[in-house]
C-alpha cells in the first residue's frame, strides 16, 4: 500500500509527549514514570517497561505512562501492543497528543480499517497546535483512506483462467493477442536437451498461437529473422497483421538495453508465412544510452506509443507517443501527459485508439505497480487515469495487461496464480466499466467473380447516423482489406465496395448484428456491369405483406442512389421477387408494389425516369429450392436489371 504509515520528528520521548489533560499525577507513579523515560532514551527498553508497569499499578489514568509504552511498542515494532496503548493513552486523556491520532490511523490504514483511520484522522485535525503543512498531509491521508475503502468495499469480478493452448508446462509471458483476435504471440521459456547436446540448457522462443474453432492452438516458434537472439518479446502488430513491432535486448558494452524493432510481412499462405529482416527503430525512438519497450500501435497505424527511461523525462520510467510522417518514419516525440514522478509502464492502446491501458507505481493504487486505464478528451488528452480496480490490482506488481477487441474479455500475465506453468497467461471478463469503447472491426477480400483481383478498389463504411465515411483501401496483391470504425450506441453502418464498371455491391451492419460481437469477416465478389444481367440490392426487407420501405432499405437506396449518378449512363429495371408462401396472384401483386416503391424512392432521389422502370416476379423466379426458411430468405429479394450501360 502507497501510504506514508507513521511520522514523528524525533525519538526523543519528551518532544512527542503533551499531556494536555492536567491531571494530578501521584508522586511515586511519576518517579516510576520519569525512571522509565531515562531508561528509553537510552534504548533500555525492558527495564523502562518494567517502571511504566509500576506507574500504572499505581495510577491507572496516566497517560503519560500509556503513551510512554505505546512509543516503545512501536520503536520495537510490535504494532498491536503500540495500538493497544495508544488507545488506552486517548481513552484517559483525548486531547493528549496529535502524535496518537496520527500512529493509530496509520495502523488501521495498514490493517484496511480505512473508516476508522479517518475518525483518527479527523481527531487529528482537531488539533490547534498542528501545522499547516500537517493538516495538509492529514487531508491527504483522508483522501487516500476514502479512495482504498471504495476500492476495497467494491470489488470487482475476477476469476482468471489460463488461456488453453497457449498455457503449457514451460513459462509463457510478453504477450500479445493480433487486433482481429486471431494470433496470440508470446514469449516462451523452456528447456532445451536435444540428442548430442553436453547438457541442457534455458531457451527463449518467440511464438504464435492460431486460434481455430475458438481456442488457441500449442504454438509453434516463429520463423527467420526472429529467434535469433534472447529476450525478445512483447510485441503488437498493425490492424492488418503485416507490420510487427517487438523489444529486443542485448548486452552491449557491458549494458543490457531495450530497443524496439520492426519487421513487415512479405508472403504468408496457409502453411507459410515470411518476414522481412528486423530493423530497429531510428531516434526519436530509441537511443543508445536508454531503455525503450513495451510498444503499442494505433488501429489507423499512425501513432506508436512505448515505455522509455530516457533523461528528461518525469520519472524513471515513462509513456512517449511518436507519430508516422509522410515518408513513413517516426517523429513528433511526446511525452504522455498522465507520466509521474515515478514509473509508467507496459501500455496497450486499444483498437478503439480512445483507450489506452498502462501500469504505474505513482497512481493512487495498491503496491508496487498498479494498472490503470485512461481515455482521450475531445482535445486528444488523456483524462485522469483510473485505477482498474481490486483484486485485478494487488500489493504486488501488475502488468502486462491487454483486452481483446470486442473488449469483452481481458488478458495479463503472471506466476502468482495456481496457472499451468510458471509464467502462464490469463484471461477474464473484464468488467463494463473499464471497457474500451465499442468498434466494428471487418476483414476480408474484394475479388471478381473469376477470382480476378483490382489494382484500385476502395470499399467504404459509412455510419447511418452520423454520415461519416471510412475509405478503406483493399490491397491489389491479394484484395484484403481491413477496416475499423467506432460506434455509438445504436448505430448502424453500411459497407459498399466501388469499382469502375462493376455493379453496385453492399452490407448493411446493423447495430444488433453479430458483427459488433467480435472481429469478423465480410467478403465481397464483383461482379462486371453487364447488359441483361440482374444484381441483387442487399438487405432491403419488407414486413410479411408489407411493401413499405423501412430506414434501413432507405439508407441502402441511399447508396445506391449514389451508384446510379456516378454512372450516368446506365438505365435499370427493378425487380421484385417473393417466396413461395401463400396465394401465387398475391405474391406477384406484392413483388409489383415492392418494386414500385424502390423504383419511387430512387425517383425522389433525383435518378431520371428515363433510367429507371420495375417489374414484380412474384415467386415465379427463385434462385434455390422454397424447401426451408433460409431458402426463402433467399428468394426474397430486389434486384437491378441492367438495361443500358
Amino acid at each position: 500500500m502507497r501510504v506514508l504509515l507513521y511520522i514523528f520528528l524525533s525519538f526523543n520521548f519528551t518532544l512527542l509527549a503533551q499531556d494536555n489533560c492536567n491531571l494530578d499525577v501521584d508522586p511515586a507513579a511519576k518517579k516510576h514514570y520519569k525512571k522509565a523515560k531515562r531508561l528509553a532514551d537510552g534504548l533500555r527498553y525492558s527495564e523502562s517497561i518494567h517502571n511504566i508497569k509500576k506507574a500504572l499499578e499505581i495510577q491507572s489514568n496516566y497517560p503519560n505512562a500509556y503513551f510512554l509504552m505505546g512509543r516503545i511498542y512501536e520503536l520495537k515494532n510490535d504494532m498491536l501492543n503500540a495500538k493497544f496503548y495508544y488507545e488506552k493513552t486517548i481513552e484517559v486523556c483525548p486531547m493528549y497528543s496529535p502524535s496518537v491520532y496520527w500512529f493509530l490511523a496509520s495502523v488501521e490504514m495498514e490493517d484496511k480499517l480505512f473508516k476508522q483511520a479517518i475518525v483518527y484522522l479527523n481527531s487529528y485535525l482537531d488539533f490547534l497546535s498542528i501545522s499547516e503543512e500537517s493538516k495538509l498531509m492529514a487531508r491527504e491521508k483522508i483522501n487516500l483512506c476514502e479512495f482504498y475503502y471504495n476500492l476495497y468495499a467494491n470489488p470487482i469480478p475476477f476469476n482468471p483462467k489460463p488461456v488453453k493452448g497457449v498455457c503449457t508446462n514451460y513459462d509463457e509471458y510478453l504477450s500479445a493477442l493480433s487486433p482481429d483476435n486471431k494470433y496470440a504471440y508470446f514469449t516462451r521459456r523452456k528447456v532445451k536437451n536435444e540428442v548430442g547436446m553436453l547438457r541442457s540448457e534455458t531457451v527463449e522462443e518467440f511464438t504464435v498461437s492460431t486460434k481455430k474453432d475458438g481456442k488457441f492452438d500449442e504454438g509453434k516458434k516463429m520463423p527467420y529473422p526472429f529467434n535469433l537472439r534472447s529476450n525478445e518479446g512483447g510485441p503488437c502488430l498493425s490492424v492488418d497483421n503485416k507490420e510487427l513491432f517487438l523489444t529486443i535486448c542485448a548486452v552491449e558494452n557491458g549494458y543490457k538495453n531495450c530497443d524496439i524493432y520492426y519487421t513487415t510481412k512479405i508472403y504468408e499462405d496457409e502453411k507459410y508465412e515470411e518476414w522481412s529482416d528486423l530493423k530497429r527503430l531510428k531516434y526519436p525512438v530509441n537511443k543508445s544510452d536508454s531503455w525503450e519497450s513495451q510498444p503499442t500501435l494505433s488501429s489507423d497505424g499512425n501513432t506508436l506509443i512505448f515505455s522509455s527511461t530516457r533523461d528528461g523525462g518525469l520519472g524513471g520510467s515513462d509513456l512517449y507517443s511518436v507519430e508516422r510522417d509522410e515518408n513513413g518514419d517516426w517523429a513528433n516525440l511526446k511525452s504522455l501527459n498522465i507520466n509521474t514522478q515515478g514509473n509508467e509502464k507496459s501500455p496497450f492502446l486499444h483498437v478503439d485508439n480512445q483507450t489506452l491501458y498502462f501500469s504505474s507505481d505513482t497512481h493512487l493504487g495498491l503496491g508496487g505497480l498498479d494498472i490503470f486505464y485512461s481515455k482521450k478528451d475531445s482535445s486528444d488528452n488523456w483524462k485522469k487515469p483510473v485505477n482498474i480496480g481490486y483484486p485485478i490490482n494487488s500489493v504486488d506488481d501488475d502488468l502486462a495487461f491487454f483486452v481483446s477487441t470486442d473488449g469483452v474479455t481481458a488478458y495479463f500475465s503472471s506466476n502468482k496464480l495456481n496457472g499451468i506453468g510458471g509464467w502462464d497467461l490469463y484471461e477474464f471478463p473484464l468488467h463494463d466499466k473499464a471497457k474500451p469503447e465499442k468498434v466494428l472491426f471487418i476483414s476480408g477480400q474484394v475479388k471478381a467473380e473469376m477470382g480476378e483481383l483490382f489494382s484500385s478498389a476502395i470499399l467504404e463504411i459509412k455510419s447511418m447516423a452520423t454520415k461519416k465515411v471510412k475509405r478503406i483501401d483493399v490491397n491489389p496483391e491479394n484484395g484484403k482489406y481491413v477496416g475499423v470504425v467506432n460506434v455509438d450506441n445504436n448505430e448502424d453502418f453500411l459497407v459498399t465496395v466501388k469499382i469502375k464498371d462493376y455493379a453496385f455491391n453492399s452490407h448493411y451492419i446493423s447495430s444488433n448484428d453479430r458483427f459488433f460481437d467480435k472481429p469478423a469477416d465480410l467478403n465481397f465478389i464483383m461482379k462486371s456491369i453487364e447488359e441483361g444481367e440482374s444484381f441483387r440490392i442487399n438487405n432491403i426487407y419488407f414486413e410479411t405483406d408489407e411493401y413499405d420501405l423501412n430506414v434501413q432499405a432507405e439508407n441502402v437506396l441511399n447508396s445506391f442512389t449514389e451508384f446510379m449518378l456516378i454512372n450516368p449512363n446506365i438505365c435499370v429495371e427493378i425487380h421484385g421477387h417473393t417466396d413461395n408462401v401463400g396465394n401465387k396472384k398475391s405474391n406477384l401483386e406484392l413483388s409489383d408494389k415492392r418494386a414500385q416503391m424502390v423504383h419511387d424512392y430512387l425517383l425522389k432521389a433525383g435518378i431520371s425516369d428515363l433510367r429507371l422502370s420495375y417489374k414484380g416476379f412474384g415467386e415465379d423466379k427463385p434462385l434455390v429450392q422454397n424447401d426451408n426458411e433460409d431458402n426463402r430468405a433467399i428468394n426474397r429479394r430486389t434486384e437491378f436489371y441492367i438495361l443500358k450501360k
